[in-house]
């Protein structure tokens, strides 16, 4: 069922789309969980559709606009009520990779993987889209989108080192020096790009142009608070339709051409965390419904999974011992991107009260320099920020500190009775603490390698401060094919059942900033063209 403005919208409330650009209200169309039966592959169903899409962020929404481009009609469902669908999409920073040279962008991109073995017509299909996305922004009604590299060599004015003060041409250069490459010393880095909407990024502008776009179409239904549940298969195995939970009853919908998963990763899933990374908990920075729906229904397909260990961070983030089912995302970053922050006296402590990890490294998306390759660090369980009293100051002068911290900061006069309240050894952290003022005097951190300026030695009280290591999103999921197919365990494609963006990422071991949005893009329209195709 379609409104006024050609999109199928349903919701139990109304729904506004607004981030950067202008707000579009959308009115609420009211649907029936049977509107009607259909029959398709010897099957029954209440709805049948082309091509359904699960999944409303980056990803789906190009899948979609994809499938509708080749005449398809698309059915768009997502979990998230109106407001928060587009999961990792509505907080990511807009940003996307692009590069000069396919052949040096094809290198490189070998190159992020290291030795994990990687399917060379996937990183083929991956590149060859990212050498194309200037002509998706501009299918989005972008006509000239921002190329990084032109822009920061015409802008007017320096390179700025961060802060509120900054103009968007000093941010745009800065960060263009900084994560084009993200990572310099691979073969072919010399091309790496970016291209957003405008000379701005971390706007949320470029997502509810993609949204416009959905809304545009006349060939695309949108559910909303629709959770996908189950996929349908015919006696061959081939994937027929899903079950989607809607308007307070499973609706079986039909897909004659087939199912896009791009629901993303699994970083809100704490028994997924938990089973496939290894640690006890991350907590999520982006969309907070991204709960492995995508994953778990692709293996009850049969479907394989790749990069299951793989995800993106920035660093840990102070504060409560933050629960994902409390809907809150974290709130402060320890990380070299808070650099006044983090010079002078201050550590971050592991379970036991050592030191686990350079204080003031600039890390690449969380990884940090390990021996020669960048690693996102062990996670301790229960890691503290520790500092003294001049550093609290600074802390709350650069606005660092969490709102809740008179909750959950804790004082004490020595190291001993501040490990005592930290769960810490009380010997290990007075060492800790110990050395860490002897590397200050002397100026060198032989455990670290810390920057000499970035360290003093502690003074008077000290204070403790809960840590919660953080995560972007999650890379793993069910394996796909260069034609965005999610394969089986014998790489088999599973017949109509695609796959883009996070749900089943396909980055292996380092991610250069803007690779998921291009990722979800490139991916995106991939599936979307080949799911409406058969249809046809």
């Amino acid at each position: 069922m379609k409104n006024g403005r050609g999109i199928g919208v349903v919701s139990r409330r109304s729904f506004v789309l607004a981030a950067g650009v202008a707000a579009l209200a959308m009115g609420v169309v009211g649907h029936s969980a049977v509107a009607h039966a259909a029959e398709g592959n010897g099957q029954s169903f209440d709805e049948t559709y082309d091509v359904v899409v699960v999944g409303y962020g980056f990803a789906g929404a190009m899948a979609a606009i994809a499938a509708s481009d080749e005449g398809a009609k698309v059915l768009l469902c997502d979990s998230a009520p109106e407001g928060e669908e587009g999961g990792n999409s509505r907080f990511c920073a807009q940003i996307v990779v692009y590069g000069q040279d396919r052949d040096k962008l094809r290198q490189y991109y070998q190159g992020l993987g290291q030795e994990m073995n990687q399917d060379p017509d996937v990183l083929d299909a991956y590149v060859d889209g990212l050498m194309g996305v200037p002509d998706i922004f501009k299918r989005m009604g972008i006509e000239d989108p921002c190329i990084w590299s032109e822009f920061a060599a015409t802008a007017e004015g320096e390179a700025g080192s961060g802060g509120n003060d900054e103009t968007d041409a000093q941010k745009i250069k800065r960060s263009f020096k900084a994560i084009c490459p993200e990572y310099p010393e691979v073969e072919g880095s010399d091309t790496v790009d970016a291209v957003t909407m405008h000379p701005a990024y971390f706007d949320g502008a470029f997502y509810p142009v993609v949204q416009q776009n959905v809304q545009a179409s006349e060939n695309i239904t949108v559910w909303l608070e629709s959770p996908a549940k189950h996929l349908i298969q015919d006696a061959d195995g081939a994937v027929t339709g899903v079950i989607i939970e809607h308007d307070g009853g499973d609706v079986r919908v039909g897909a004659s051409g087939g199912v896009v998963l791009a629901c993303g990763g699994f970083e809100c899933n704490r028994k997924m965390i938990q089973d496939f990374i290894g640690v006890p908990r991350l907590t999520p920075i982006g969309g907070m419904h991204n709960n492995g729906d995508g994953i778990r229904m692709a293996q009850e397909v049969g479907a394989d999974l790749w990069h299951m260990h793989n995800y993106e961070s920035l660093g840990m983030f102070g504060g409560n011992q933050y629960e994902v089912e409390d809907g809150q995302r974290c709130t402060l970053m320890l990380s070299a991107r808070f650099r006044p922050s983090v010079k002078g006296a201050i550590i971050c402590v592991a379970d036991d009260g050592s030191r686990f990890l350079r204080e003031d490294q600039i890390d690449r998306h969380g990884h940090l320099y390990n021996h020669g390759i960048w690693r996102i660090p062990n996670t301790a369980s229960h890691p503290h920020m520790v500092f003294d009293e001049a550093q609290k100051a600074v802390l709350e002068e650069n606005g660092h500190m969490p709102l809740n911290v008179d909750d959950v900061i804790v004082s004490a006069q020595t190291a001993e009775e501040l490990a005592g309240k930290i769960g810490a050894d009380p010997d290990i952290l007075a060492r800790t603490i110990e050395r860490f003022n002897g590397y200050a005097q002397s100026g060198e951190d032989v455990e670290f390698g810390r920057d000499p300026e970035y360290m003093r030695a502690f003074e008077g009280t000290l204070y403790a401060l809960p840590l919660e290591p953080s995560v972007l999103n999650t890379q793993g999921g069910p394996r796909r094919n260069a034609k965005a197919q999610v394969v089986d365990t014998d790489s088999n494609p599973i017949p109509h059942l695609y796959s883009a963006g996070e749900c089943g990422g396909v980055n292996a071991f380092y991610y250069q900033g803007g690779g998921n949005v291009g990722e979800c893009l490139v991916f995106g329209k991939i599936a979307g063209t080949n799911a409406a195709d058969g249809a046809k």
